[in-house]
């Protein structure tokens, strides 16, 4: 499934693909979202501030609910993220926490990277290189899981 949301004169729209949308003409943010073993993989790609993120949040949350182990988000294709894309994801893990599922951040490009650092993000999230890392995570944690 992917949902292109851009800005136009500050309101939020929503855009599928189905409407013929360039979506280099428009800044905004793509959500891509794929399952795969259990797993809900949601590729972000684009700006996250303030006038795309409420309907990122829900778009994500939607999709969180249909995981069953964890959420991986890949921010590889993210260009720039103010406060309120550190409040999604902030809000996603409380939400993820709730349910024992794991969100696992993917491929955050270096600016991305260094604002996890200024903000503690880095601590506070597991941060991978590649979807293969994440995978190998979350492989590890539910045979750590089933020896207790």
């Amino acid at each position: 499934m992917q949902v292109i949301l851009a800005r136009e004169n500050s309101v939020d729209k929503e855009y599928h693909p189905s409407n013929n949308i360039n979506n280099t003409s428009h800044s905004g943010c793509t959500v891509n979202v794929e399952s795969q073993n259990n797993t809900i993989i949601i590729e972000l790609a684009g700006e996250i501030d303030l006038g795309s993120s409420s309907r990122i949040y829900s778009l994500i949350l939607q999709q969180c609910k249909q995981a069953d182990i964890a959420v991986i988000i890949n921010l590889e294709n993210i260009v720039f993220m103010d406060s309120s894309g550190l409040q999604i994801l902030l809000r996603l893990r409380e939400k993820l926490d709730h349910y024992h599922q794991h969100i696992l951040l993917v491929k955050p490009r270096p600016q991305i990277k260094k604002l996890f650092q200024l903000t503690a993000f880095d601590k506070m999230f597991h941060i991978f290189a590649d979807q293969e890392q994440a995978f190998a995570y979350l492989a590890y944690e539910e045979r750590q899981n089933k020896k207790t």
